[in-house]
């Protein structure tokens, strides 16, 4: 994403904040593509249930188990799903808040 020139929007739930805060696996490289200006990364109170994945006309979907380990992957470009999983996407979107690096006071 930071050397190819992407650009990407993510909506996480509140779950993954303090390790995107604190954990260099991911810190570091959320630091590099929040600088490049082409990463809005958004935080939803409360979990987000499962992967949503937009690109062009391309819709994943994708669980995890318990221990937060992927299970399953759909990828599709039906029309209804895209339809669904553009307003899913929209839901969560309007109800998050800009993600930051530094912890609120």
């Amino acid at each position: 994403m930071v050397e190819e020139g992407a650009i990407h929007e993510y909506v996480v739930g509140s779950g993954v904040v303090e390790t995107l805060r604190t954990d260099p696996d991911y810190t570091e490289p959320c630091e590099a593509m929040l600088g490049t200006d082409r990463f809005e990364l958004s935080v939803c109170d409360g979990e987000v249930p499962y992967y949503l994945g937009l690109l062009d006309e391309t819709i994943r979907i994708g669980v995890e188990d318990e221990e937060g380990m992927p299970r399953a992957l759909v990828e599709t470009d039906a029309g209804g799903v895209g339809e669904w999983a553009n307003e899913t996407y929209d839901e969560y979107r309007d109800r998050s808040m800009p993600f930051s690096m530094e912890a609120a006071p």
